[in-house]
């Protein structure tokens, strides 16, 4: 088996939106590293919407699906709010503000404002509080991009994944793997577990002990869901 992780993302050319850019060129690349038959596409969080929307599109390309720390729902805020883990750690997170010029005048670095706001949100992201630093060293190595900034403040940034993502699954009806934590605190596990009720054939993986980052909480779970699911599907 051969991973192939797709280039990090850039602007969109021709005044396009960059999530509609974003999600065309993703899917070109993956279709041009197509030499031998369909492949096994794992999306993470947006990705994850790219994700399905490659199925909706080119469903033959497709082998096995693995959606992880995604959602293809729109309407989880209820749950969020009703969550008395995700009101504390709320509060512990920092307010970014787009109007910042430190994070986004003409001389900000770029990636300045999605660095700040990874960095803000981190409790949310991780589970296990004691291990931030530990996170916030692995955010430290990333290079974040400032291309989304305007389309996000516009609106012009358009969801990655299809209208109805769950009946693109069905109607697809490949192997599809679901890997979330089950302290996920930005995509609530009911989302998870709501896509599996629709999808009877699909693989649910809760992952103890992990929120979004599920894969730096629990990386041993992590993987060994998804060795499972390749294996037997």
């Amino acid at each position: 088996m051969r991973a192939q992780p797709p280039d990090a993302p850039d602007r969109g050319p021709c005044g396009e939106p960059a999530a509609t850019s974003l999600a065309r060129r993703r899917r070109r690349r993956a279709l041009q590293g197509l030499s031998a038959g369909p492949v096994d596409v794992l999306g993470f969080s947006f990705g994850g919407r790219i994700a399905m929307r490659l199925v909706e599109q080119h469903p033959d390309v497709v082998n096995r699906l693995i959606l992880a720390s995604t959602t293809a729902y729109a309407d989880f805020d209820g749950e969020l709010r009703q969550s008395a883990e995700y009101r504390q750690r709320r509060l512990r997170c920092t307010d970014i503000s787009f109007d910042d010029p430190v994070l986004t005048g003409p001389s900000a670095p770029d990636g300045a404002l999605s660095r700040a706001m990874a960095n803000a949100d981190a409790p949310l992201q991780v589970w296990s509080l004691d291990r931030l630093d530990a996170w916030r060293q692995i955010l430290d190595q990333v290079r974040f991009t400032s291309d989304y900034n305007r389309p996000y403040a516009s609106g012009e940034l358009l969801p990655g994944g299809p209208e109805n993502a769950p009946g693109v699954l069905s109607d697809w009806g490949g192997p599809v793997l679901i890997l979330h934590g089950a302290k996920e605190m930005s995509f609530p596990i009911g989302t998870a577990r709501r896509l599996h009720a629709a999808l009877p054939a699909s693989t649910l993986a809760e992952i103890p002990d992990a929120a979004r980052m599920a894969h730096f909480d629990n990386p041993t779970r992590w993987l060994a869901a998804i060795r499972e699911f390749l294996a037997s599907s």
